[in-house]
């Protein structure tokens, strides 16, 4: 190998290597690796506050409101710093992955998946769900689900 190298070939080395660093340096700030340390931790359903906000847009009969009550306040959600979730609904715990897609200073959008197919992905349905999330202060977030037109409240848990 004579000296200096091929300057065609070193031209070339030198734009792969610039080519891998940005490549690099992207990924490393794509939302998959996002962290969002007020997301991070474990947080408990409150129905209180979610059927709360339930009344300010319609009225309930007692038979919806007993209904609700039974439903929500139950869903307890651990996120993790990589990128994982588990939820434990009455006994019933399911765990996935989480990517943060969008992010400002009041909210994140999260498209998650679970480990465990579901009866409809094993239909043939898509596996990913993205969820908008709306912080309440640094001890609660509203969980929105545009689908249904439904605000549910979750507390911080130590």
């Amino acid at each position: 190998m004579s000296y200096p190298p091929n300057s065609d070939a070193f031209a070339i080395t030198a734009v792969l290597l610039a080519a891998l660093a940005i490549t690099i340096v992207a990924l490393s700030k794509s939302p998959s690796s996002i962290v969002d340390q007020r997301l991070v931790g474990t947080w408990q359903s409150d129905a209180e506050r979610t059927i709360a906000e339930l009344y300010k847009d319609r009225p309930l009969s007692d038979e919806q409101h007993t209904k609700l009550r039974n439903l929500f306040g139950k869903l307890r959600v651990n996120y993790t710093r990589n990128h994982q979730w588990t939820s434990d609904l009455e006994g019933f715990i399911d765990s996935g992955q989480y990517r943060i897609v969008k992010r400002d200073g009041a909210s994140l959008v999260l498209r998650s998946w679970s480990d465990k197919p579901t009866e409809l992905e094993k239909l043939g349905f898509g596996s990913e769900t993205i969820y908008r999330i709306e912080f309440d202060g640094a001890e609660g977030y509203w969980l929105i689900n545009e689908t249904y037109g439904l605000r549910e409240r979750f507390r911080r848990i130590p």
